[in-house]
């Protein structure tokens, strides 16, 4: 049983984890989402595409870093999600979806089974449950606090490493935002075109959609792209999807 003292110092360790993960989301969310609405600017300045300013990536970036912050600071974020649905003996329908994850809010078993750990293991020691020093603002060695501390320090590096995890789905949101401030009204499809490409995103491969019927971009290791083809439909007259969805048979997606 976890006494109110115990229960406090794990809500303090929870608390400080949690906002060091969303500091380090934001800090490189920013930096990655930059990054990409610039490089995206230039794709269509390439292209005498010229009808912005520089302040559409500032905007782009703030928006994005903003959501990430928000969403970390409510425990996870946004991610892209394959839907398959079965609509005959053999036949599926395949799409996208953008779906919030709490993968932050909870903290894992084995976190709570630590702190927990510190802090009985501190208590039975005799250790004061922990401050910080006037002059130097560190916590007092030997404390449970600084144990806890201890434990905690790489949250930063972590929160790091998933920002830079989910880098496709910030550079994509980037992009996408990016051609919605500029105007872009059509998007085509591009995969990698190997065999790794999953069998939905092979077949969307080439495909033109309104912008905001666009498949969602950011699945676990996805390399596919979104690029204007505003000049493809309105000057080639180019066939424009009507939904992201496909349909595939079970010998397609792998199904057994």
């Amino acid at each position: 049983m976890v006494s109110k003292t115990q229960q406090k110092q794990i809500e303090k360790a929870a608390e400080k984890r949690q906002g060091a993960y969303s500091k380090a989301l934001s800090e490189q969310t920013a930096l990655i989402a930059a990054q990409s609405s610039n490089h995206t600017m230039q794709y269509l300045a390439s292209k005498k595409i010229t009808e912005f300013t520089k302040s559409v990536p500032q905007g782009v970036t703030k928006k994005i870093t903003s959501k990430y912050a928000r969403d970390a600071k409510k425990g996870g974020s946004e991610c892209i999600e394959r839907v398959v649905e079965q609509v005959s003996a053999d036949r599926y329908k395949v799409s996208t979806r953008r779906r919030f994850i709490p993968w932050l809010s909870d903290m894992t078993q084995r976190d709570t089974d630590e702190i927990l750990r510190a802090v009985v293991e501190g208590e039975k020691v005799g250790q004061y449950p922990g401050f910080k020093e006037a002059k130097t603002g560190r916590y007092v060695e030997g404390s449970i606090a600084a144990d806890l501390n201890s434990y905690f320090e790489g949250t930063a590096h972590q929160a790091a490493t998933a920002a830079r995890t989910e880098a496709q789905k910030i550079r994509t949101d980037a992009r996408m935002d990016t051609y919605v401030d500029v105007g872009v009204k059509y998007v085509k499809y591009t995969s990698a075109g190997d065999e790794l490409v999953r069998p939905e995103h092979a077949a969307r491969d080439g495909k033109i959609y309104k912008i905001e019927d666009a498949p969602e971009l950011g699945e676990y290791n996805c390399r596919c792209i979104l690029t204007d083809a505003d000049y493809r439909v309105e000057e080639k007259g180019a066939k424009v999807e009507r939904s992201q969805v496909e349909y595939l048979t079970a010998e397609q997606l792998g199904i057994v």
